[in-house]
């Protein structure tokens, strides 16, 4: 049986400013997250599950709340700002919600090809911030690389999912 290790932090990860996609705010966070989804879902690499985030005070710092959302609609279906909104912490009525990271499970293939699935096996983060729309893709795990993290060569690993 394959065991798939997990990196405490990204081993890759892809940045993209979409200031001129869309506007900030929470809306558009969560349009661009809808259709970065459509694409990694096409590959089988995330199927959404759920929605994280902390609450940030303007001009004070973040509120020592964080949230999480069973995603139960599509990501940019109305309900699910109205939702997040409504999860706003009581005690800090001016929270605005933070970077959205959108959780769920993946397929990567060992050795033999065999299908498995991974919770967090694709990280898809987009930031609501008014400065600036922006998304984030990171990795944790080694399938695409060369080498496992024990540094034992894994070509059959590899060449499995590289094309993914």
């Amino acid at each position: 049986m394959s065991m798939l290790m997990r990196a405490p932090r990204e081993c890759a990860s892809w940045f993209w400013d979409l200031d001129e996609y869309a506007p900030p705010g929470l809306q558009s966070a969560l349009k661009a997250a809808a259709h970065m989804v459509t694409v990694l879902r096409k590959y089988d690499l995330l199927e959404p599950q759920n929605l994280q985030w902390p609450w940030f005070i303007p001009g004070t710092g973040g509120a020592p709340a964080g949230t999480r959302l069973q995603l139960l609609t599509p990501i940019d279906d109305d309900q699910v700002l109205k939702r997040i909104q409504e999860m706003r912490p009581v005690s800090f009525p001016d929270a605005v919600a933070g970077d959205v990271l959108v959780a769920g499970t993946g397929i990567w293939l060992d050795e033999d090809g065999t299908r498995r699935r991974e919770y967090r096996l694709v990280e898809l983060t987009v930031s609501p911030e008014p400065f600036g729309l922006s998304a984030e893709i990171a990795l944790h795990h080694d399938i695409w690389g060369p080498y496992d993290f024990r540094g034992n060569p894994h070509p059959g690993v590899q060449r499995r999912n590289a094309p993914r």
